[in-house]
């Protein structure tokens, strides 16, 4: 019996990810248990719709169980997104991790993750640091000089290449496998063939609305959206979201900002800097820009001085994991998981155990609500509810 984990973003689910799951059972799978993110994304940025509307649209499309991967987790780098996700993938006894990749070649990425988990790699790596060559162009420099060629540089294979290490550290019994992308790449912005990116869709939705999604999307995606757009819920529409962001951090001191995640080096300073003289998040993000950083480490360092994340924070493993939606299928796992699963489960977020992973979980889903067309109050989430399908 092949239980298949999938992390995702679902942001929004298109045809391409219905073609990634529909794989899962071709390749095999006898269930699919999804990890998708909650209501912020890799890039630290509100999802277009919250987390129990994405769950039900995977859960039309073919998922079986929908668990969510967590703030801060969520809203981290390649090798934090993945380790978690990874870990949360073994905690609900998933066999294989299956993901896609531009270059689908499961040997390669396994390859480059042995490599970016041996001692050669870590003492070429450190060398280079101590250059003031930044991190990124450190990471990639010393990767070529211990293997003989470059590091992959598309997007889903950074992240499959993240899971394969993951899974090699965290020494799991999980098997990686992956599929060739379809369409798109994950950046591209125009909407020009049968699979586009997320990417091209969310800038479709910005420009034109969501009735422009309408051919582009799967009918359970597109209805899961409708549905959360006839109750204000979608996200983007609403100022109140960044008029919070930059009041949290202009309240902010010196040395509260030098104990969050991703803020050392002067960035924390920018970003308190920035906080007083930007109006909005377009003008506080052009003012902490600096060349030797990506555009997501500083939106990341943002989020997290807002919520106080710390590097700790980062480095554990989910205390608990939180349903989003099943069918039949999923509904027997989740009575399984409730006698195997080495962290509690919770369907209603209101039981979720008295831990720093809750504490954090609801202070990002209180500032999402202001993110909402409607915005809504600071709990609106703690009364949500698994969307169950029959």
């Amino acid at each position: 019996m092949a239980r298949f984990g999938i992390i995702c973003e679902y942001n929004p689910l298109h045809r391409g990810h219905v073609y990634h799951l529909d794989s899962a059972r071709a390749a095999g799978a006898d269930s699919v248990v999804c990890i998708m993110s909650g209501n912020f994304t890799q890039r630290a940025e509100p999802a277009m719709a919250h987390k129990y509307t994405r769950a039900r649209a995977a859960v039309g499309c073919g998922a079986d169980l929908v668990i969510e991967l967590p703030f801060p987790y969520c809203a981290s780098s390649a090798e934090i997104f993945a380790s978690a996700g990874v870990a949360t993938a073994d905690a609900l006894t998933a066999d294989t991790l299956f993901f896609g990749s531009e270059c689908n070649d499961i040997a390669l990425l396994g390859q480059c993750a042995r490599i970016l988990c041996s001692d050669a790699f870590k003492q070429e790596y450190q060398a280079l640091i101590k250059t003031n060559v930044g991190t990124a162009a450190a990471y990639s420099k010393a990767f070529e000089r211990v293997s003989g060629h470059p590091l992959p540089t598309l997007s889903n294979d950074l992240l499959g290449i993240a899971y394969c290490k993951a899974i090699l550290s965290g020494e799991y019994d999980i098997s990686p496998l992956c599929i060739g992308r379809r369409g798109a790449n994950y950046n591209d912005q125009a909407v020009t063939d049968a699979y586009p990116s997320a990417t091209a869709l969310r800038r479709l939705w910005h420009e034109r609305g969501l009735d422009a999604l309408g051919t582009h999307l799967p009918d359970a995606s597109y209805d899961a959206l409708c549905l959360a757009r006839s109750q204000a819920e979608l996200a983007g529409a609403s100022g109140a979201y960044g008029i919070a962001l930059l009041s949290i951090l202009r309240m902010l001191s010196p040395a509260q900002i030098q104990s969050c995640a991703l803020c050392g080096g002067g960035l924390g300073d920018r970003i308190l800097h920035a906080a007083h003289q930007a109006t909005d998040l377009d003008g506080l993000y052009a003012l902490c820009a600096h060349k030797s950083l990506p555009d997501s480490h500083v939106r990341r360092a943002v989020l997290y001085a807002a919520l106080g994340v710390t590097e700790q924070d980062l480095r554990c493993t989910p205390a608990y994991l939180n349903v989003l939606a099943a069918n039949a299928r999923g509904r027997e796992i989740l009575s399984e998981l409730r006698r195997t699963c080495p962290v509690p489960l919770v369907t209603k977020p209101a039981d979720a155990p008295d831990c720093r992973q809750r504490e954090l979980s609801d202070r990002a889903d209180a500032l999402y609500t202001l993110a909402m067309e409607k915005p809504q109050n600071s709990g609106f989430f703690k009364r949500q509810s698994p969307f169950m399908a029959l």
